[in-house]
């Protein structure tokens, strides 16, 4: 045995990569994840990808999210696939599924499942929580149309041999990653339901979303010997378990020589053999030892935003891409305080936006080692759509998306031999109000509500008699997060923002804004303010500490990913 790592942090779940470095999980990003509360004996940390030598040394993230991801493995064809939490601006129990990326990080992606429907939850949904099925007693929105549940979680993901497909583990979102055992297929079609995933034990509820009542789960830690059989763990013991369900014990707990434990179980079984090495992906980014030297500027190129599974709606012309920095979370304590109106929201930082050409191009310096959110712009700097994701880019990564929210299995026919925006030098981050700050009501819009709108409204008796925080809760508009069955607030659940149906644009006061009269009394300068605060999901608060200072209207920075002298460093 060789210590590979030390230190205070975590690290666990290697895999080694076909170039011979070690990507691992670790704790070592810092920050914490949103859930458990005051008091809890509970201390999550953050953690997601890291890379490492395979001895040990230079060792960096490849990922900046700031939820965690586990369990990475090497697919057929090179890549990495993982399991992340991502629930941005949606709720805990919504998106723990498949993602993808290059061994040194780019590019992550969600092919399958981090989008269920309902995509949203006006009152002209139409579909129920598909995570439950029609049967469900976790919400009150009925699912006819999805009989049956979906995993809460996709763990343990492994490539089949000589196969596109993978074999996984429909786990709890919470609790032991044990479960009902699924074969995913991403060449068929998503219907945001079960339609790329086939289950090898069907007589097997899905944890939670199937079998609410239930704490220990059967099967788990699958290795697919073929696309016909897989090892893996059935309670405490390890069998063979074929395709059609027919299964044999090839170990069993009780009988090992170190007597019954009740505590123990036999997990990741794994043939130790001889298996293809996947091809190797030249590293693009410049971290690490061997690319201190190299170009750590990073780009990020959209080829046309109105690429998308939604149609953007007419009268409102897609003019500029911004970017919005999520902030990670300095402390373990569940909304303490509350950032926004919905629980678990997290603090924004509005980095800039930068132009779109008339095809619908983007192309920009983006900053590495932060998350993103994108919104498309209309006319009036209100965003037409927003992400309920985030992305980065890694020191001298060249990023490049289709569009946004592209149909993954779709092809498009691009006009021009090159967008527009690719033919000219990348664009720099233009902040939009002022020098680039983290949004806090009391300093982006509480003064402006005081001054301009309160006397008005006081005079007319026409509500928002106070224009507090708590007074503007229900004209403004915002995306709630957290658990028990949150995404199924009225309107502010769902796990897609709706092309027209977002931020300032769908809100009272911002529709109030573009009329005539408030055009009048508000100068456009403010407005602007009032939008990018709507937009930026009416946060309270600039970040988890000081909130005295914040409410006073002092500027107050977060603790993490970012450096308040120089917000937009290896991009401006």
């Amino acid at each position: 045995m060789t210590q590979l790592t030390e230190g205070p942090w975590d690290d666990f779940d290697p895999v080694e990569l076909p170039s011979g470095r070690v990507v691992f999980i670790s704790e070592r990003r810092g920050g914490f994840i949103r859930c458990f509360t005051e008091g809890s004996r509970h201390r999550v940390p953050t953690f997601v990808l890291h890379s490492m030598r395979a001895d040990g040394s230079d060792i960096y993230p490849i990922s900046y999210y700031e939820t965690s991801e586990w369990q990475p493995s090497v697919d057929n064809s090179g890549m990495l696939v993982y399991t992340r939490w991502d629930y941005t601006d949606r709720e805990d129990c919504l998106g723990s599924q498949f993602w993808t990326c290059f061994p040194d990080g780019r590019d992550p992606r969600a092919p399958h499942g981090n989008y269920p429907f309902p995509w949203h939850t006006f009152a002209d949904n139409t579909h129920g929580d598909h995570r439950y099925g029609g049967h469900s007693s976790h919400s009150d929105l009925t699912c006819a149309d999805a009989p049956s549940g979906l995993p809460m979680t996709e763990m343990h993901i492994r490539a089949m041999p000589n196969s596109h497909r993978y074999i996984l583990t429909a786990a709890p979102h919470h609790g032991e990653t044990f479960g009902s055992l699924c074969v995913l297929d991403l060449r068929l079609p998503d219907d945001y339901h079960m339609s790329q995933l086939r289950r090898v034990t069907p007589y097997v509820p899905f944890p939670e979303s199937e079998s609410p009542a239930r704490s220990q789960y059967e099967y788990g830690t699958a290795w697919p010997v073929s696309e016909d059989l897989f090892l893996c763990n059935r309670w405490e013991d390890l069998v063979a378990l074929d395709r059609y369900g027919n299964e044999e014990l090839v170990c069993e707990r009780e009988l090992l020589p170190i007597g019954y434990d009740p505590r123990l179980r036999l997990t990741h079984p794994k043939p130790l053999r001889a298996r293809p090495k996947p091809p190797v992906s030249p590293q693009q980014t410049a971290q690490g030892a061997d690319f201190a030297a190299a170009d750590t500027r990073a780009t990020i190129g959209v080829v046309n935003v109105r690429i998308s599974d939604q149609p953007f709606p007419e009268g409102r012309t897609p003019t500029r891409l911004r970017v919005l920095q999520a902030v990670l979370k300095s402390d373990p304590w569940m909304d303490k305080p509350f950032i926004g109106y919905g629980e678990e929201n997290t603090p924004r930082i509005p980095l800039g936006t930068v132009p779109l050409e008339a095809d619908g191009s983007a192309y920009f310096v983006a900053p590495a080692g932060k998350q993103f959110i994108f919104q498309v712009l209309d006319q009036n700097n209100m965003a037409i759509q927003s992400m309920r994701s985030t992305a980065f880019v890694h020191p001298g990564e060249r990023l490049t998306c289709l569009g946004c929210h592209e149909a993954k299995n779709g092809s498009y026919a691009v006009k021009t031999e090159q967008p527009l925006a690719f033919r000219r030098k990348p664009s720099a981050l233009e902040p939009e109000c002022g020098p680039v700050e983290p949004v806090s009501f009391y300093r982006l819009v509480a003064p402006i509500f005081k001054s301009r709108c309160l006397a008005c409204h006081v005079k007319e008796g026409k509500g928002l008699q106070k224009m507090d925080y708590a007074d503007l809760r229900d004209d403004a508009f915002y995306f709630g997060g957290g658990f028990g069955g949150s995404t199924m607030q009225k309107i502010h659940g769902g796990s897609r923002s709706i092309a027209g149906r977002f931020g300032a644009a769908a809100s009272r006061i911002g529709q109030a804004l573009l009329t005539e009269a408030h055009r009048k009394a508000v100068p456009e300068e403010e407005r602007h303010r009032v939008i990018l605060w709507l937009d930026a999901n009416s946060l309270r608060y600039s970040t988890y500490r000081d909130t005295a200072a914040q409410e006073r209207g002092e500027l107050v920075w977060p603790l993490l990913d970012i450096d308040p002298a120089h917000p937009l460093a290896n991009a401006d």
